[in-house]
């Protein structure tokens, strides 16, 4: 079922490192979700929706990292997006012309 994200947070937190006795920062980042859920009523459905959140550490190049795959994966949807444009142009003069 498809979520909807409706934020990311992130917490910072400093630890002292047992093996070399030295400050290091962990980084968690969190990203608030929401999902349908539906209820059986009577005469039809309730539709309500359920918060998840995803918690996860990472790094400073961890995150570096997914913030070039998700502009990799922007870019891929702004090219889908533009080919859409171009298909429904050409499908709104097919029909405009009835070859269709």
């Amino acid at each position: 079922m498809t979520q909807t994200i409706l934020e990311v947070r992130s917490n910072q937190l400093f630890t002292i490192s047992p093996v070399d006795k030295k400050i290091h920062a962990q980084y968690e980042i969190i990203i608030v979700a929401a999902k349908p859920k539906y209820k059986n009523v009577k005469g039809g459905f309730e539709r309500t929706a359920e918060v998840e959140e995803l918690r996860f550490d990472c790094s400073a190049k961890g995150l570096q990292g997914m913030i070039a795959q998700l502009q990799l994966l922007a870019a891929s949807i702004n090219q889908t997006e533009q080919i859409e444009a171009a298909m429904n142009q050409v499908i709104n003069i097919a029909f405009k012309t009835e070859q269709i």
